[in-house]
């Protein structure tokens, strides 16, 4: 039984962790439309508003941690739940 719970409740943390980095994968597609789209007004003659792209690259920097922390988390076991 108690090693029912464990698994399952690793399961359960699994998935989260999942979600999450589906969740930062969706967020850093729409950081990278972002920036495209700067891209294309700036090869248009636009000048491009640096801050934005500043704070764009630094969410998308934040949201590629997410990802590869949230896949970490999601194949990890703690020792004491190895079955």
């Amino acid at each position: 039984m108690n090693q029912t719970f464990r698994s399952t409740e690793w399961i359960t943390q699994r998935n989260k962790a999942l979600v999450s980095a589906g969740e930062a994968i969706v967020a850093a597609r729409k950081s990278l439309n972002q920036l495209d789209s700067i891209l294309r007004a700036t090869t248009s003659g636009e000048f491009p508003d640096i801050p934005t792209v500043v704070n764009i690259t630094h969410r998308m920097r934040e949201e590629i941690n997410k990802i590869l922390v949230s896949f970490v988390e999601s194949s990890s076991v703690k020792d004491e739940e190895v079955f």
